[in-house]
Parts: C-alpha cells; sequence; structure tokens
C-alpha cells in the first residue's frame, strides 16, 4: 500500500503496478490467513474462543463500516489525490506487524501447538493432504466449505463486481447508494457477529446453511425491477441481509472447526480452505464481469442468489449438517 502511494504521489502509477501487488497482496493472505486460525487457540482459552471470534468479526465488520468513510475523507482533504487513503492504509499494516511481533511473549494457554511436516520430504504436499482427509471425514466440514466456496464466489461477483454497474446503470443513482448499500452490509455482518458471540445457538448446522440462505434471498431483492420512489427502502435491508447471512455462516464456521478440527490440524484444514475459496474467486469476478456485459448486472444478483439458495438448502438434507449442535 505505501509503494502505491508513492507512486501516486509521483505520478508514475500504472495498472501493471496494481496487478503486481494484488499478486503480491494476495499471496500474503493466503499465508497469514490459515496461520491467524490456527494460533487463536493457543492465545485463548476455549471457553472464550466463540468471544475472540465475534471480536473479530466485529473489527472486520467495522473495518468495513469505516474504511470506505475514513478513506473518502482522506481524498478529500488531499484534493482528490488517493495517495494520502494508500499512505494510510501501508501505515496501518505497519501497526500490524507490530502487534504480531507482540505476541512472541504471550503465554500460550496450554493447547498443543499446531505442528508440521515442513521438515520432511514433500512436507508441503502431505499436509495439505492431512487436511483433505480430515475434511472429508466430516460431512459438516465437506458441506461448509462447499457452501463457503460457492457462497464466496457469489457474493463477491455481485457485491464487488456487479453492485457498482447496477447502481449507476440500473438504479440510475450515484454514489451516495453504493457507499449506502456497502455501510448496510457491514452492519448487517456486525448484527451477525453480534448474533453468534452473545446468543446460545442449538442445532448451529442448520442455522449456518439457513444464514446463507437467507444472503442468496436477499440477493435476489437485487434483481428485482424496484421503484425508485421505494428503492433505498428495499435495497438497503436486503445489503443487510447479506451481510447478516454471511457473517453468521462465517462465525458458526470458525467455532465448530475449532471445537471438530484437532489444533494440530487447524492450519492444514484452514489451508485447503483458502485454496478452494480464494482459487475460485478469480473464476467468479470473470463470471460477474461476463454476465454482467452480457445480461446486465442483474443477472449476476440472480444467478448469485438463486446458487446461494438451492445449494445450501441441499445441503440441509444431509443429515450429518443438520445434526451438528
Amino acid at each position: 500500500m505505501l509503494a502505491i502511494a508513492v507512486l501516486v504521489w509521483l505520478h508514475l502509477l500504472q495498472v501493471w503496478h496494481l496487478f503486481v501487488l494484488a499478486v503480491l497482496f494476495g499471496l500474503c493472505r493466503s499465508i497469514f490467513n490459515p496461520a491467524y486460525r490456527a494460533i487463536t487457540p493457543d492465545l485463548v482459552e476455549k471457553d472464550h474462543l466463540s468471544s475472540a471470534n465475534a471480536l473479530t468479526a466485529l473489527s472486520l465488520q467495522f473495518g468495513n463500516f469505516l474504511g470506505p468513510l475514513l478513506g473518502a475523507g482522506l481524498i478529500a482533504l488531499a484534493n482528490g489525490s488517493a495517495s494520502a487513503a494508500f499512505a494510510f492504509d501501508g501505515l496501518t499494516f505497519v501497526v500490524s506487524v507490530c502487534s504480531l511481533l507482540a505476541l512472541r511473549s504471550l503465554p500460550r494457554t496450554g493447547h498443543s501447538p499446531a505442528t508440521t511436516s515442513a521438515n520432511r520430504p514433500r512436507g508441503m504436499f502431505l499436509d495439505m493432504r492431512d487436511g483433505f482427509r480430515t475434511i472429508l471425514n466430516s460431512t459438516w466440514l465437506c458441506g461448509s466449505l462447499l457452501a463457503a466456496t460457492f457462497g464466496l464466489v457469489a457474493y463477491t461477483g455481485a457485491m464487488s463486481v456487479a453492485l457498482p454497474r447496477l447502481v449507476f446503470a440500473v438504479y440510475k443513482s450515484g454514489p451516495w447508494l453504493l457507499a449506502a448499500i456497502t455501510t448496510s452490509a457491514a452492519i448487517g455482518g456486525i448484527g451477525g457477529a453480534i448474533f453468534v458471540g452473545q446468543v446460545r445457538l442449538r442445532h448451529r448446522g442448520i442455522i449456518a446453511f439457513l444464514a446463507y440462505v437467507l444472503s442468496g434471498l436477499a440477493l435476489l431483492v437485487f434483481s428485482l425491477p424496484i421503484a425508485q420512489n421505494i428503492l433505498v427502502f428495499v435495497v438497503l435491508p436486503a445489503a443487510c441481509g447479506v451481510g447478516f447471512g454471511m457473517s453468521t455462516m462465517d462465525m458458526i464456521w470458525v467455532n465448530l472447526l475449532y471445537e471438530l478440527v484437532p489444533n494440530k490440524k487447524l492450519g492444514r484444514v484452514v489451508s485447503v480452505d483458502q485454496l478452494g475459496a480464494l482459487g475460485m474467486l478469480p473464476v467468479g469476478y470473470v463470471l460477474a464481469g461476463w454476465l454482467s456485459d452480457q445480461f446486465g448486472p442483474t443477472s449476476v444478483f440472480l444467478l448469485g442468489g438463486l446458487m446461494m439458495v438451492v445449494l445450501n438448502s441441499l445441503l440441509l438434507l444431509l443429515r450429518g449438517n443438520r445434526e451438528i449442535e
């Protein structure tokens, strides 16, 4: 991010710079996410894992809520230049690195640390194979991974690729509505995190898949013809529903992951999850862009919503998913 800020400030930024930096950012995230998930049980007592996950989700959603507002303010202060916003974002990563360095001095909770076979030949592939085996031995892990992969494709394709065109070309509105929809989704995400973190849920497997069904139904709302005089009153609650469902499923999935997967295998299982979810994202982006160009942005919401509703409804038919408490 700091590199982008410098390039913008020097008026040297080109599109290929963004592609290279995006690849590097994605690579770092693919390494960070499994490690982050795997280390949490080492830092938090088992009884407090749900609360810790809720705080993590809340921090993410608050970032989604405040980030666009802060970025827009910094751009305005810089007379339309994005260099200040990118510079500030880069500095936040410096703070994050300092926070991670501080973890080395914290005492562990007594959980057995995650192990790795990286010191053995083909260690990485053995770890991945072990992760696949762990997932295949659990109906819930298989089903939730499948749902999360296609759910993320549907969500990002609709909300990241098709939404701007939907707002400007179909709704004939401006940036304020785009920001309002994004903010409403973040508010829904905050609500989902609070819901899972504070309410003692039973039948969490059923609730998780129903949450994705809710997100799918909310996406379908954006594919409907909506009169201008009621547009805000329809799309903002729908965006809130999308965020609530996605956050609820994510929170339940993480909590059950810590309960069902031994700590030493957490990193491997999360790596497989990241491989499936993030590996499909480029396909989702390309497909969403093509559908939006060929059939209009509403088709992306229609297809994505139907995919989430049908897939998660079918996964609920599996007894192993319904029996998860």
